[in-house]
């Protein structure tokens, strides 16, 4: 599938987050087109998971704008979001432990996955092909952050947003999971905003890079450009949540 033009798929105008304990992001503004990997970058505590909750719907906005193919979603549910082709794949992968392989790809296609797509998920992730009847909460860490990868290629969102997709995996299975999220957005035309703690592996499939440092953006510029900058990607580590980030934390992920 061919990439789509240069206007904003999702674009996060002013935003501002707070639980109560003070604000966790603050005037984060960020556009990103069809085609384009964006980094998000910091140490834990900066914001990165909040905002991707905001942008999914399950936070709300203090104030700011979230918008989606030009149309204001702020107030959108989440399910509403999901079903305009904005996608979360959570820290998790958000799978239903009992539910095989292939079950999980026809639920995300609603009954309606047809045996092309299918083996296009098979070709891209041979790994889940040998395990297509085997429930979700037997896969390996890295055979379940696949899966989901593979539901994106079903559903073919117009925005991917993916939160950790390293969590508990070595860095060599990290890496072939980052290029196949390169190879969704220059295929598919996918808009892709990642959240990832290896600072370099992201920065090798990224197009640009966000950073964020106890809720305000401190780097925006080209992924090159953090890259060769050794400074600045080893300050990414050195921030910390504030007393209000922590206080602020009451749901799952908030203030990461």
């Amino acid at each position: 599938m061919e990439r789509n033009d240069h206007s904003p798929r999702l674009a996060v105008e002013d935003a501002v987050i707070d639980y109560g304990g003070g604000p966790v992001v603050q005037d984060f503004s960020l556009e990103i087109t069809s085609g384009e990997v964006v980094a998000l970058l910091g140490a834990n505590g900066s914001g990165r998971t909040s905002l991707l909750r905001a942008v999914s719907g399950f936070t709300p906005l203090v104030s700011g704008r979230i918008t989606f193919n030009g149309v204001d979603v702020s107030h959108w549910s989440p399910e509403r979001r999901a079903k305009a082709g904005m996608l979360l794949l959570p820290d998790d992968a958000g799978l239903f432990p009992r539910l095989a392989v292939d079950d999980h790809l026809r639920l995300a296609a609603h009954g309606r996955l047809s045996p092309d797509r299918l083996n296009e998920v098979f070709e891209l992730f041979p790994q889940l092909a040998a395990r297509r009847s085997v429930p979700a909460g037997a896969l390996s860490g890295g055979e379940a952050r696949m899966l989901s990868l593979g539901i994106a290629v079903t559903v073919r969102p117009t925005v991917l947003l993916v939160d950790e997709l390293s969590f508990g995996l070595a860095p060599k299975v990290v890496s072939g999971l980052l290029k196949l999220c390169r190879r969704l957005a220059s295929e598919l035309g996918t808009a892709v905003l990642l959240v990832e703690q290896f600072v370099d592996l992201a920065l090798r499939s990224a197009d640009r890079a966000v950073v964020l440092t106890r809720g305000q953006i401190t780097f925006s510029g080209s992924a090159a450009e953090l890259r060769d900058d050794r400074a600045a990607r080893a300050a990414i580590h050195l921030g910390a949540a504030t007393a209000g980030d922590e206080s602020a934390m009451t749901t799952p992920g908030a203030g990461r």
